[in-house]
């Protein structure tokens, strides 16, 4: 049994330090695009995902906000509260 817990403890830090390098290398990996006016970028997913993040959670702030303040309950903004509600 100890042997058994030990090597499947080796192959779980092998695993854990493999899919770290891949995670990293995938979230460095360039993502080329253009904007609006056709202009070429390239950025790292990385930075990418967190500006779709932060974007959406501007939004979500906009989105609670004006309705609070015209006296109105804001509805709920968080996917999961959403599909708890259904």
């Amino acid at each position: 049994m100890i042997q058994y817990l030990q090597s499947k403890t080796r192959y779980q830090n092998w695993m854990n330090s493999n899919l770290f390098a891949k995670v990293s290398l995938l979230l460095a990996a360039p993502i080329h695009y253009r904007n609006m006016a056709r202009e070429k970028y390239e950025r790292p997913l990385e930075s990418l995902l967190q500006y779709f993040f932060n974007y959406q959670t501007q939004h979500r702030g906009q989105i609670t906000h004006m309705p609070f303040h015209a006296g109105i309950d804001p509805v709920a903004t968080d996917l999961l509260v959403m599909m708890m509600e259904e």
